[in-house]
């Protein structure tokens, strides 16, 4: 049994040191690393047996405190075979220094966000550049320089990633289901609710793209270069991943410019809206929309209209607050 649990302990800090833990167990090992916040903070903690003995009694200890019986239970073994600290592990928690540093309880954010027709440029502590495109919600941990994982939260919207290269702390874009990975590169992440998926453009280095299912991960992109282009689509659960030019899909950053990869009018008319500001309605009586792939420069928006009828069919009607979109018939 002791081997066993021992390998079990193994996989399970693995998961923990790469964020890809379920819930429960993370909880269970913040827990654990709260209570021993009263430590001395410069304790050394010796490499040996007695450390995975030490805190794999602390946690079961804990867990039977609270009602629960590991020991018959085997539910409550890979709780806390989860927690524990075993050899090959022990230099994660102890870091260069081998000084041991609890983890906070509760990470505190920070929430970023722009408007319609605006643009936000931020960088963070380790050098990272962010830019947000309009109607984005991006937050970071306020203790992202200290933290241990360099984690955010992309809410919402669009963003353009130039990661600070750190190979002892990869960059994770987390949006709903979808993580993006990386140590140091250059991409654009398309999150837009209308857009019923999830979109990755790398412009340089590597990417790497997964979505949790329950307790599962799947990975939708490894190693994806420069580019390449992920799309995952959430109505029919398709990964697609193809190879473009992508720095068109970034050009907003610099001329508010708005590539169209295969978008219909509906989806082309959030598009606008976010743009100029200006409420959008599509006519449709529910049927299939073509799709579109193009590039609409930022100028005049009757222009852009006018760009858009000749592309489309399309015509509309334009007043100071609002715009009607036909589709052609």
């Amino acid at each position: 049994m002791k081997s066993k649990v021992r390998k079990f302990l193994s996989q399970k800090l693995s998961e923990y040191q790469s964020g890809t833990a379920n819930d429960e167990d993370q909880k269970i090992i913040d827990q654990w690393f709260a209570s021993k916040e009263k430590d001395s903070a410069d304790q050394q903690m010796q490499i040996g047996e007695g450390v995975g003995e030490d805190i794999f009694s602390g946690i079961t200890s804990q867990i039977s405190k609270q009602g629960q019986k590991p020991k018959i239970n085997k539910k409550y073994w890979a709780i806390a075979a989860s927690v524990a600290l075993i050899l090959g592990f022990a230099s994660f928690f102890l870091l260069k220094s081998k000084v041991y540093q609890a983890p906070q309880l509760e990470m505190v954010y920070d929430t970023f966000a722009t408007g319609n027709a605006e643009i936000k440029k931020m960088v963070l502590p380790d050098g990272t550049t962010i830019y947000l495109n309009a109607g984005t919600v991006i937050r970071i941990p306020r203790d992202f320089k200290g933290a241990v994982k360099r984690n955010v939260m992309l809410d919402r919207g669009e963003a353009f990633f130039e990661v600070k290269r750190d190979t002892l702390r990869p960059f994770r874009i987390v949006t709903g289901q979808y993580t993006t990975t990386v140590l140091g590169t250059s991409f654009n992440i398309n999150a837009y609710p209308e857009r019923k998926g999830y979109q990755v453009a790398v412009r340089t280095g590597k990417v790497r793209v997964e979505k949790r299912e329950g307790k599962h991960v799947l990975v939708l992109g490894e190693n994806l270069i420069k580019n390449q282009v992920l799309s995952y689509n959430n109505e029919n659960h398709q990964t697609t991943i193809a190879n473009k030019p992508t720095a068109k899909y970034a050009d907003w950053r610099t001329d508010r410019s708005a590539y169209l990869d295969q978008m219909d009018l509906v989806q082309i008319g959030h598009v606008l809206s976010r743009q100029y500001n200006i409420k959008v309605e599509v006519i449709t009586d529910g049927a299939n929309l073509p799709k579109y792939s193009l590039s609409l420069k930022y100028s005049d928006l009757r222009q852009v209209l006018g760009y858009l009828a000749i592309k489309t069919g399309m015509n509309y009607q334009l007043t100071d607050h609002a715009l009607i979109i036909n589709p052609a018939k």
